[in-house]
């Protein structure tokens, strides 16, 4: 939709645009501002117009900055209107983030929580001295918090800029520790690269090139493509957390209101009205499972001694 609209663009009168969302009927879309981008970005202060991204110096025309920018621009009205019809139509709130893949665009979106959309601006530098908008925000992350890096991936990176045997100390409660390991005490360490998070990754199971691609994720490269919907999922969850439960009737009256809600989500998510032809005349339906779930899963989570 972005690459079809780009060229649509009237430089002559960019606050009267319109967003087409059907190649084949142009009268399907929203009409649209695109004189700036919609909603907060990352830099706050990075709110560059289309005219002058289009007017951008000839001399720059091999970094592809200003037409990045202009899709993002594009992105963030997409985003506003898709957020707008999710609210209108079905009475439900999101958090959009833009970005220029799947990772970053998790990320992005968190900065706004919870109803709002927030666009990264990437300014990929022109100079060595010249940072990376990218780079700045994947930067102030705790390593833990980079979406494909899990738990035990996360405390084996600890525990090596740390100076700690990756064992699984008292302070590890719930995912986190007392000591925050940002993104960048990983890029910056000594030695750091590909390399040395194959050393401190691989092992038993462990996915090949892993340390390869763990460097991607913390310097903002992500090939992942967005998967399409199911529409049947494959998993359903229902979560809450504690602060503690010391009884087990604490524990079964908690599980039971869980477990509650878990069959009220199966229903709702496996199941479709169906008519009843056999009752024409009383224009009754009945319920068609679409999925026949086969494993219940309950995970807990590590506590300290």
């Amino acid at each position: 939709m972005i690459e079809y609209n780009l060229p649509l663009l009237n430089y002559n009168d960019l606050s009267h645009s319109f967003f087409c969302l059907d190649k084949d009927d142009p009268t399907v879309g929203f009409a649209f501002d695109a004189s700036a981008v919609f909603g907060p970005t990352y830099p706050p202060d990075c709110h560059g117009t289309a005219m002058e991204l289009a007017s951008a110096d000839a001399a720059d025309s091999a970094v592809p900055n200003d037409e990045l920018r202009l899709r993002l621009l594009l992105g963030s009205h997409l985003a506003r209107h898709l957020r707008h019809e999710l609210e209108t139509q079905k009475g439900y709130t999101a958090t959009v983030g833009i970005a220029t893949n799947k990772l970053l665009s998790k990320l992005v979106g968190n900065v706004h929580k919870p109803k709002n959309q927030t666009t990264l601006l990437p300014l990929y530098p022109r100079t060595k001295t010249e940072e990376s908008n990218v780079m700045a925000f994947m930067d102030a992350h705790d390593i833990g918090k980079v979406p494909g890096v899990g738990f035990k991936l996360a405390h084996k990176i600890r525990a090596r800029i740390l100076g700690q045997t990756p064992a699984f100390p008292d302070e590890f409660f719930y995912g986190g520790t007392k000591e925050t390991v940002t993104v960048k005490d990983v890029r910056m360490f000594p030695g750091m690269g590909p390399e040395m998070l194959e050393e401190i990754l691989s092992g038993p199971g462990s996915q090949k090139g892993i340390g390869g691609r763990i460097w991607g994720l913390i310097n903002g490269i992500d090939e992942t493509e967005v998967g399409k919907a199911k529409r049947v999922p494959s998993q359903i969850s229902i979560e809450d957390s504690y602060a503690r439960l010391d009884t087990f009737e604490q524990v079964k009256k908690e599980l039971l209101m869980l477990a509650t809600s878990l069959i009220r989500r199966m229903h709702a998510d496996l199941t479709e009205e169906e008519e009843d032809y056999d009752m024409p005349e009383a224009g009754q339906s009945k319920g068609r499972g679409l999925a026949n779930p086969r494993t219940l899963r309950h995970p807990t989570r590590l506590e300290p001694p």
